[in-house]
């Protein structure tokens, strides 16, 4: 069956910001839409809205999510490595 709804790669403009909706942002992070949806529900994904019902994230929101989880990773590899060196 053919999927419904906006394409995944989708952007659209909200506030006059580029958005993702939960599909298209799950896509951008490079995981699957219901991990996204159990980051969200416990607290841990990138800052979202409620527009007509939908989820959706800001671009600048998600760029700032990748770099901070980033950072995160690079301060426990490096904790590890130094813990084993």
């Amino acid at each position: 069956m053919p999927r419904r709804g906006l394409p995944k790669l989708t952007t659209r403009k909200i506030a006059g910001r580029p958005a993702r909706s939960l599909d298209g942002a799950a896509d951008y992070l490079g995981v699957a839409s219901q991990t996204l949806r159990n980051w969200r529900s416990k607290g841990r994904a990138p800052r979202s809205i409620k527009v007509g019902g939908r989820v959706w994230f800001f671009l600048s929101d998600l760029d700032e999510f990748i770099t901070r989880t980033a950072a995160v990773l690079l301060i426990l590899i490096c904790t590890v490595l130094a813990a084993i060196a």
